[in-house]
Formats: structure tokens, C-alpha cells, sequence
């Protein structure tokens, strides 16, 4: 490992001894477990390695990266969307994509290999219990944060024909009751003959369906 890999390796280990006692695991805890877990595999160009501890640090961090160059994995998410849904009758297969780069079983078995890296034991991971309760956290948190392409025309291919198009701009968790759903909110622009296009504004349309924990008891090692 590089210093910077080892800086973060540490930063992690010392915060999984500050929340040993994981009842009072909050937003911050996941947050930044995430997020230094990020920048290890960073230090290491392995990103392509961690897609989804590269997604939800870029969800999580999105309100404060705001200006910058939004990370190339979340760029794509939203171009493969728009190809999902410009597909007739997509809207299920479209939720079913979008579901599965949400897989909350996907980050796991990255932070695991995460932290067998590092040889640090964050017994959540092993526990269904605590693995839910680290969820919950992370939901709390994503639900304040919708997930946004500032540019929306750069989800087409150049050049672009002349007409309207239905692109998806903004992912949302929703809370209904005990179920946590996503929502991606669809808006249409016209790009016209000139090549100008007109500003984006929101559709009817939406996509939904259940965010949820893809895994079963079997896989843990603890209840």
C-alpha cells in the first residue's frame, strides 16, 4: 500500500473502534466509512474494481461535489438509463436496471473485500442485524440527497436529431411507510433544427420501484 492507501486504512480502522458499540451507529459512521473506503481504492486507481462503493460515495458526497465533474460512473448510470427507457414498453426492465446497480448486496461484498485488505474486522458486514442498521443510516442519508446530471443534454449522443427527448434527471429515494422506494423523474427537451435545445422540464412520468436489501438471512454469518 501507498501513504495515502495507509492514511486511509487507518482512518478507517480508527472509526470502526469509535462505533464498536453499533446500536449507536449514525448517518456520519456510514458516511464516512464509505467515503474513506473510496479513497483507498482511489489511491490505487481501482475504482473500476469498487463500482458501488464508487456510486454511493459519489451519492453521498453529490450536494458537496456540486460544480465539479460529476464521476464518470454516475454520468454513465444516467446515459445507460436513457437507453433503457428510450426502449419501447422499458419501464419494468428500466427498474430492474436500475435496481440492480442499487444493489446494496454489490457494496458489501466490496467493503468486505475492502477491509480484509486492510485487516480491519468491521463485524456490521457479518451481521444481518447490524448490516441493516447501517442501511438505515445510509438511507436516512440518500433520502436528503437526490441524485442529479446538472446537464442534462449530455446524456445524448452527438449529434442529435432533431425533436423531443424523454431523459431521466434526478434519482430519489422516497419513504411510504416501512418500504424505501427509488423514484427517477423523467423531463423532456426539444432539440431543435438549429441545434439549440430548450431547458429541461419535468414530465409526468417516473420510474419506480422498491430499494431494499437484495440479500438473504443465509448469507450472513450472524443473525
Amino acid at each position: 500500500m501507498d501513504n495515502l492507501q495507509i492514511l486511509m486504512a487507518e482512518r478507517i480502522k480508527k472509526r470502526v473502534k469509535e462505533i464498536l458499540d453499533f446500536s449507536k451507529m449514525n448517518t456520519d459512521d456510514c458516511v464516512q466509512i464509505i467515503s474513506y473506503a473510496y479513497k483507498w481504492v482511489e489511491a490505487d486507481r481501482l475504482k473500476k474494481s469498487f463500482p458501488a462503493v464508487s456510486f454511493y460515495r459519489n451519492w453521498t458526497q453529490h450536494a458537496k461535489l456540486e460544480g465539479r465533474v460529476i464521476d464518470k460512473k454516475v454520468s454513465d448510470f444516467f446515459k445507460e438509463l436513457y437507453k433503457q427507457f428510450s426502449i419501447p414498453e422499458s419501464i419494468q426492465s428500466t427498474s430492474a436496471y436500475i435496481a440492480e446497480q442499487l444493489s446494496t448486496k454489490k457494496l458489501r461484498n466490496e467493503l468486505k473485500l475492502i477491509f480484509k485488505s486492510i485487516q480491519c474486522d468491521f463485524r456490521v458486514l457479518d451481521s444481518l442485524k447490524t448490516w441493516k442498521q447501517f442501511l438505515g443510516c445510509l438511507y436516512s442519508e440518500l433520502i436528503k440527497t437526490p441524485l442529479e446530471i446538472k446537464d442534462i443534454i449530455n446524456i445524448l449522443d452527438k449529434p442529435c436529431e432533431p425533436r423531443e427527448y424523454l431523459l431521466p434527471k434526478r434519482l430519489i429515494l422516497v419513504n411510504e411507510g416501512s418500504k424505501i422506494m427509488f423514484k427517477v423523474q423523467i423531463y423532456s427537451i426539444t432539440i431543435e433544427a438549429n441545434g439549440k435545445s430548450s431547458d429541461p422540464t419535468p414530465t409526468k412520468t417516473n420510474v419506480f420501484g422498491k430499494f431494499c436489501l437484495d440479500e438473504s438471512r443465509e448469507n450472513f454469518l450472524e443473525d
